[in-house]
């Protein structure tokens, strides 16, 4: 471990701005905004408890959902693995309207409301309005480069380097998701990696003043080395 950094009380606003402002995938903003501000007129809003799995179909048609408030997680399908997790003004399940696999599942995290709409709903809107087609392919392009970066990230031979790009992932993540989800639970939820591995990597990361924790939460990252 390289030699402990002085704790700071919290981040500069500067650079927690650059943070959130530099993704590796630029989110295509214009775009998924001109669909939903498309879509939302003719949603029907529903609202799901907890921990529940948000169908993909709904009177024997497929549906997709816009997230009006509290968030979601995409997990896979075979093991439950959270691939990420979703908040509100995000479009979910509108890539099943066009393909036929299926290999994950939308779960809510907390309460939420949402807007559901169907594929006739969809089909109307984008006759009226065909330049949306092309606001869709950039959205649709747009999540599965993340899942591909997403997967560059957390398939590492190397544990310290799997545990550090999530704990970067999770400082960006909205407050009310850092104060209510442990890290732990947050690592392990998305890798493979043995508990007792996640835990040393943590306790040396807090000895070392790399991280503040706080019962188990992050508090927030002074600066992660790059190597362990």
């Amino acid at each position: 471990m390289r030699k402990p950094l002085a704790l700071t009380e919290k981040y500069a606003v500067s650079e927690r701005l650059a943070k959130l402002n530099s993704p590796t995938i630029q989110y295509p903003h214009e775009e998924f905004g001109m669909l939903i501000k498309a879509l939302q007129h003719d949603g029907e809003n529903v609202i799901f408890p907890s921990e529940k799995t948000i169908p993909l179909m709904h009177l024997n048609k497929k549906v997709c959902y816009i997230i009006r408030q509290g968030y979601v997680s995409f997990r896979q399908k075979e093991n439950d693995r959270v691939v990420s997790y979703l908040y509100p003004q995000m479009l979910l399940g509108i890539g099943y309207f066009f393909s036929p696999q299926n290999v994950g599942y939308f779960r809510t995290e907390t309460p939420v409301k949402l807007s559901r709409i169907n594929e006739i709903q969809l089909q109307q809107v984008l006759a009226i309005n065909p330049s949306l087609w092309n606001n869709l392919a950039c959205v649709l392009t747009y999540m599965s480069q993340r899942l591909l970066v997403r997967d560059v990230k957390i398939n590492s031979k190397n544990a310290y380097s799997v545990i550090r790009n999530l704990l970067m992932e999770l400082d960006i993540q909205p407050d009310y998701v850092k104060r209510n989800v442990p890290v732990v639970r947050f690592i392990m939820e998305r890798t493979t990696l043995a508990r007792s591995t996640v835990m040393d990597i943590l306790h040396q990361l807090r000895k070392g003043n790399y991280i503040l924790m706080d019962r188990g939460y992050l508090f927030f990252i002074n600066k992660l080395p790059d190597k362990f």
